[in-house]
C-alpha cells in the first residue's frame, strides 16, 4: 500500500462522523459536513489554480469507486484538461441533443399551428388534426421524427387505406 495514497479504511469512513475533511491521498477527500452527510471531494490544480471537484455521496460510492473515480479525473488533469470544465461540457451536449429531438406529435402540432391560418373553414382545420390524433399519434407520435421511416407509415396507413 503506497503511503501518499490509500489512508483510509472503509471501516473509518463507515464509521466516522467528525466533521471535515478526510484526506485519502493523491486529492481525494471524505467530506463530512457538520449536518452529518458524507461526500467525496477531488481537489485538483490545473493552470495554477486549484479547484473542488464533488465525486458523490457516501450512499452512492464506496471507497474503491471513489478511488477508482479519482484516478479517472486525475488522468483527465494530468493530460491538461479541466474535469469539472469537461463535465459541464458534456452535461451540456446531452441536454441540447435530448432538447433538440422532437416527437412526430410535436412536429405535427407545431405544423397544423403553422398551416391553421391557411383553412378559412374551422371543421378542415379540426378535422386535420383529428385524423391525426385518431390515426397517427397512437402509432407514431411518440416516435422521434428521425425515428419514422417509410416502413412505418406504410404499416399505419395499410389497414385503414381502402376503408376509409
Amino acid at each position: 500500500m503506497n503511503r501518499a495514497r490509500d489512508r483510509l479504511t472503509a471501516i473509518t469512513v463507515r464509521n466516522a462522523s467528525k466533521p471535515g475533511f478526510h484526506h485519502d491521498g493523491g486529492g481525494l477527500y471524505w467530506q463530512v459536513s457538520r449536518f452529518g452527510t458524507k461526500s467525496w471531494i477531488l481537489r485538483y490544480t490545473i493552470n495554477k489554480k486549484t479547484r473542488d471537484m464533488g465525486l458523490g455521496p457516501l450512499s452512492d460510492w464506496s471507497l474503491a469507486e471513489a478511488r477508482e473515480r479519482a484516478r479517472k479525473f486525475r488522468q483527465q488533469v494530468d493530460d491538461n484538461t479541466d474535469p469539472i470544465e469537461a463535465r459541464q461540457k458534456e452535461q451540456a451536449t446531452k441536454a441540447a441533443e435530448v432538447a433538440s429531438r422532437k416527437t412526430f406529435e410535436e412536429c405535427a402540432i407545431s405544423r397544423h399551428e403553422s398551416k391553421s391560418s391557411a383553412w378559412k373553414i374551422k371543421k378542415h382545420r379540426d378535422q386535420w388534426v383529428n385524423t391525426l390524433s385518431t390515426y397517427a399519434y397512437p402509432k407514431l407520435g411518440k416516435l422521434t421524427v428521425a425515428d419514422v421511416v417509410k416502413r412505418a407509415v406504410a404499416d399505419l396507413r395499410r389497414p385503414i387505406w381502402l376503408a376509409k
